[in-house]
C-alpha cells in the first residue's frame, strides 16, 4: 500500500513578487513575475528574464514564478488522489523526498535542480474511467529549459494561495541544496510514470466510443496560444481556395482554437468569393482534427511569407518541419505524425539516445543511394575509424556513447527523409526505401556476432563478457582497470552511473540485509554474489535464483535496489506464464535481468512449455525467438532469471532439471506494519558502494566456480522439488526400486498413483501415458515387460513394486 500523502497546510508567507524576488534571487532561483492571481508571465520575452534591481518595485504586486533549466520541476498533474498519491511515492522512489508546492490538492510539484539543463518530457495525458469523455486529461511533466512555474501566490482555481509541504519552500532551501537530477533519470521516470498511467486509463485525444457511438475528443496537445494563432490566420491569403486547402487550413486552425476559433474561421473564409455563411458553418461543425493544429497552422503562415512576423511574436523556437512545401504535404505529416501539430522547442534528446544531427555539408542524390549512405555513414555515424551504426538481428543498432541502442526503423525513415529534403525538395518513397535497403547494406553486422563482442578486434582485447560498461568507462573484472568507451564495444548494456572503487561502504543496504537475516550468512553471501553475477554477461553458472518469502518481507526493495543498480532500461518483468506463449521471450532480447513477481501459473499456461524455455534461457542455449513484425531473434540470452513469490511455485517438470537449475533464497521476516517508505530513497544513493560490494561477490563467486545453496533454505528445496516432480513424491512413499526383479503391472501402478494424488489434493493426476513418461524421467532404469496369465497379455513395470 503506498503512503496516504496528506495536503500542506498553507503558511503565512507574504505572496507579492516586490516582497519575495530579492531573497529568490540571493537562494539562486530566477523568480519571474506573473499576473496577479494567474499563471502566464508579465514580460513578454518571459523565458530571457533575470531579476534585476529595481524589479522589485516594477512588479511589486505581481504573483511569483520560478524559471526552470538548472531548476527543474516535476509537476503532477493529476486530480484522482490515490493514483496522485501512488505517482508521487514513485517520483520520490527515482529520484528523492524533495520541497513539494501545492495550488489545487491532490495536484503537487516536487523541486528539484539539475547540472546539465534539459528540455520538458512528459507523460502522454490519460483520462480515467471516471472521467468525463471531453476531459483534459491527467498527466506528468517535467518543467525543464522554457518553462517555469508559479511559486507564490493565490491559484486562479481555487482562489487559495500555494502552499509548500514541510520539506521547506525556496525561501528556506537555497537551490544548491536541492537534490541533483539527471537527464537519465527523468527520461527513466517519465517512462515509468506513462505505463503507470497507462493501466488506469486512456490517452486522452483518441476517438472514444460511448453507447456505440464514436465521439470526437479534442486534443489539447494541439492548442496554441490564442492571440498568436489568430495572428497567423491573418497572415493566410485566402485567394479563392481549392476546397482540400479550404478543409485542411479549418482543421489547423479548429485544432489550434478549439470551438472557439469559428470566428476567426468564419473570417478567413469570407476573403473568398466563394463565402457562404451556411456552408461554412456547416463545415466548421463537422471539422474533427486528432492531429492537425497550432504547428500546421504556423507553418502554412510560414510558407505564406510570415518569416518577420514570427520572429516578432517570439515564435522562432516553433519546431517547423523542413520538408513540407504545400499545404496537402503539412495536412499529411500532421495525420501521421504529432511532432508536426504541436508547437515546442527543438528536440534536446537525452545523453544515452542517439542524437544523429544532419550536418549541411553532406552532398546527397537521393537518385544514387550508395553514396547517399556511405555520406550518411561518414558525416554522422563514425567516430574515429569506427562505425557507431550497425545493421544486426533485423534492427539498427546506434552507439550512445555508453552502449548500442536500438534504433527505431520509423527514426531511420525520418533521418532519410531529412537528409533528401534538405537537399531536394521531391523525395519519394520509393528513394527512401532505396536509401534503406543501402543503409542495411552498409551498416550490416553479421547475425552470426554475438553480443557483447568487439568489432574489429584487436590483439589485447579483453573477453566482452567480463566487461561492465559504465557511465565514466569500461570495467574489466578481470584485472579491475577501467577502460576507456569505445564504440568498438559492441554491447546493448551499461550501468547508468560512474565506477568509484572508492565510494563509501552502503551502511544502510548491508543494515536491510541484516533485518532480513540476521546471523544467516550463507544468504547475504548469495544476495551478494547473485548481485555480482549480474553485473557482467557471463552466464556460465546457468543459475536462476528464486527469492521465497512472506508479504512485506523485502523482496520487492531487493527487487528495486538491484533494477537501478542495473539501469532499468536493462531489466524486464516479465510473467511467469508468458515464458510459455509464442512471443514470450521477445522481452528478454537486450536485457540483463528478468524479474518474475508473480510466480502463479494459471490453467491456461503451458507448463511444459514455461519450463522448456527456461531450461533454455539459464542453460545457455542458442534460441530462434519469434519477433512480432521482424525476423526470428537467434543468440544466446545473457538474462538472467529471478523470481519472487510469496510460497513455493508448482513448477511441473518431471524430469527434476528444472528445481536444479534455481539457487532458492528463503526469509521469514515480515515489515507488515511497520513498512519504512524512505528506505528504497536511502538505499538508491549508496548505489556506487552496493556496486563494489556485488563485486566482492563476484570474485568470490568465481574463485568457489559455483553458487553454495545456503542450509537455511534446504527444507523449502526439497519441497519444491517434490512439487515440481510428484512422481517423485509418490515414488518415495509408496513405492520400491531398488531390486531389479521387481515388477508391478502398469494398471495396477498407475491406479495406485491416482489414489494418491486424491489423497494428496491433486486434482489432474494425468493420463496413463503422461504417467509413464514421468516415471521414466524419475527412473531411467525401469523397462516395459509383457506376461501371460489367464489368456491375455499384461504389460509390467519391471525394477519397481508398490510396497505392501
Amino acid at each position: 500500500m503506498n503512503a496516504v500523502v496528506a495536503a500542506p497546510v498553507a503558511t503565512a508567507t507574504p505572496k507579492s513578487f516586490g516582497q519575495l524576488a530579492p531573497a529568490l534571487a540571493a537562494h539562486g532561483y530566477r523568480p519571474l513575475p506573473l499576473h496577479p492571481g494567474k499563471k502566464n508571465p508579465i514580460p513578454s520575452r518571459w523565458q530571457n528574464y533575470t531579476f534585476a534591481a529595481g524589479d522589485e518595485r516594477k512588479f511589486a504586486s505581481a504573483g511569483t514564478g520560478i524559471l526552470t533549466g538548472e531548476i527543474v520541476a516535476v509537476d503532477i498533474d493529476i486530480l484522482d488522489r490515490e493514483l496522485a498519491d501512488r505517482v508521487s511515492e514513485i517520483v520520490k522512489q527515482y529520484l528523492g523526498a524533495a520541497p513539494m508546492r501545492v495550488g489545487q490538492w491532490p495536484k503537487r510539484l516536487y523541486t528539484y535542480r539539475t547540472s546539465v539543463p534539459f528540455t520538458k518530457k512528459s507523460t502522454r495525458p490519460y483520462r480515467l474511467p471516471t472521467d468525463a469523455l471531453d476531459a483534459k486529461g491527467h498527466r506528468v511533466e517535467i518543467l525543464a529549459n522554457g518553462q517555469q512555474f508559479v511559486a507564490f501566490g493565490v491559484h486562479p482555481g481555487t482562489g487559495k494561495p500555494y502552499t509548500w509541504n514541510g520539506a521547506g519552500d525556496p525561501l528556506v532551501v537555497p537551490a544548491e541544496k536541492l537534490i541533483s537530477i539527471s537527464e537519465t533519470q527523468a527520461d527513466a521516470l517519465i517512462a515509468e510514470l506513462d505505463g503507470v498511467l497507462e493501466k488506469h486509463g486512456t490517452a486522452a485525444g483518441k476517438l472514444r466510443t460511448e453507447d456505440g457511438r464514436r465521439e470526437h475528443i479534442s486534443n489539447e496537445n494541439l492548442r496554441g496560444d490564442p492571440k498568436q494563432m489568430r495572428d497567423a490566420l491573418a497572415t493566410i491569403p485566402n485567394n479563392d481556395l481549392a476546397y482540400d486547402d479550404w478543409i485542411y487550413i479549418g482543421l489547423a486552425v479548429k485544432g489550434a482554437l478549439g470551438d472557439e476559433g469559428g470566428d476567426a474561421w468564419a473570417a478567413f473564409s469570407a476573403k473568398s468569393k466563394k463565402y457562404d455563411a451556411v456552408e461554412t458553418a456547416k463545415t466548421w461543425a463537422g471539422l474533427k482534427p486528432t492531429r492537425i493544429g497550432a504547428g500546421a497552422l504556423i507553418h502554412i503562415a510560414h510558407q505564406a511569407e510570415w518569416d518577420n512576423s514570427i520572429a516578432r511574436m517570439g515564435l522562432s523556437n516553433i519546431h517547423i518541419p523542413a520538408h513540407l512545401h504545400t499545404l496537402k504535404a503539412v495536412a499529411a505529416a500532421a495525420s501521421v505524425n504529432s511532432q508536426f501539430a504541436i508547437p515546442r522547442p527543438a528536440y534536446s534528446p537525452p545523453k544515452d539516445e542517439p542524437a544523429p544531427t544532419i550536418q549541411p555539408s553532406i552532398v546527397v542524390n537521393f537518385t544514387e543511394p550508395v553514396p547517399t549512405v556511405q555520406a550518411i555513414i561518414q558525416s554522422q555515424y563514425t567516430v574515429g575509424t569506427h562505425r557507431t551504426l550497425h545493421f544486426w538481428q533485423g534492427e539498427f543498432h546506434t552507439w550512445t556513447g555508453c552502449h548500442y541502442a536500438v534504433l527505431p526503423i520509423e527514426d531511420v525513415r525520418e533521418i532519410l527523409y531529412r537528409v533528401g529534403s534538405a537537399h531536394s525538395r521531391f523525395v519519394n518513397r520509393t528513394q527512401v526505401n532505396n536509401a534503406l535497403d543501402a543503409l542495411r547494406a552498409y551498416a550490416n553486422l553479421s547475425n552470426t556476432i554475438a553480443s557483447p563482442s568487439w568489432v574489429a578486434a584487436e590483439k589485447n582485447d579483453p573477453q566482452p563478457r567480463s566487461l561492465i560498461p559504465m557511465m565514466n568507462g569500461i570495467l574489466d573484472v578481470e584485472t579491475g582497470i577501467l577502460l576507456p568507451k569505445t564504440p568498438r564495444l559492441f554491447s546493448s548494456y551499461s550501468l547508468p552511473f560512474d565506477y568509484n572503487p572508492d565510494a563509501p561502504t552502503p551502511t544502510h543496504w548491508l543494515d536491510f540485509l541484516n533485518q532480513l537475516w540476521g546471523e544467516d550468512t550463507e544468504s547475504i553471501a548469495l544476495v551478494q554474489e547473485w548481485f555480482g553475477y549480474c553485473l557482467t554477461q557471463r552466464t556460465e553458472q546457468q543459475k536462476a535464483l528464486l527469492f521465497v518469502g512472506p508479504r512485506r518481507g523485502g523482496k520487492g526493495t531487493v527487487a528495486r535496489v538491484l533494477t537501478a543498480l542495473l539501469g532499468r532500461e536493462n531489466v524486464v518483468s516479465p510473467r511467469l506464464a508468458s515464458f510459455g506463449k509464442e512471443f514470450g521471450l521477445e522481452s528478454l532480447i537486450g536485457k540483463q535481468l528478468a524479474l518474475v513477481s508473480d510466480a502463479r501459473l494459471g490453467p491456461k499456461a503451458d507448463l511444459d512449455a514455461v519450463a522448456e524455455n527456461i531450461l533454455r534461457v539459464t542453460g545457455e542455449d542458442q534460441i530462434s525467438i519469434p519477433r512480432k513484425f521482424l525476423p526470428d531473434f537467434t543468440a544466446t540470452l545473457p538474462t538472467r532469471i529471478m523470481v519472487f513469490t510469496n510460497e513455493p511455485p508448482r513448477f511441473t517438470d518431471g524430469s527434476g532439471a528444472l528445481p536444479s537449475r534455481f539457487v532458492v533464497l528463503q526469509s521469514e521476516v515480515s515489515f507488515l506494519g511497520r513498512e519504512d517508505h524512505t528506505l528504497t530513497e536511502r538505499l538508491l544513493k549508496e548505489l556506487p558502494g552496493i556496486f563494489n560490494w556485488s563485486l566482492s561477490g563476484l570474485y568470490r563467486l568465481n574463485k568457489r566456480g559455483y553458487f553454495r545453496q545456503p542450509a537455511a533454505a534446504n527444507e523449502l528445496v526439497e519441497q519444491i522439488e517434490l512439487l515440481a516432480a510428484p512422481v517423485k513424491a509418490f515414488l518415495a512413499e509408496k513405492c520400491e526400486t531398488s531390486d531389479p526383479a521387481a515388477e508391478v503391472p502398469i494398471m495396477e501402478l498407475f491406479t495406485a498413483w491416482r489414489v494418491w494424488c486424491g489423497l494428496n489434493g491433486r486434482e489432474h493426476p494425468g493420463t496413463q501415458q503422461s504417467f509413464g513418461r514421468d516415471l521414466r524421467s524419475a527412473l531411467p532404469h525401469i523397462k516395459i515387460v509383457q506376461h501371460r496369465g489367464g489368456g491375455e497379455r499384461v504389460r509390467c513395470y519391471a525394477g519397481i513394486r508398490l510396497k505392501k
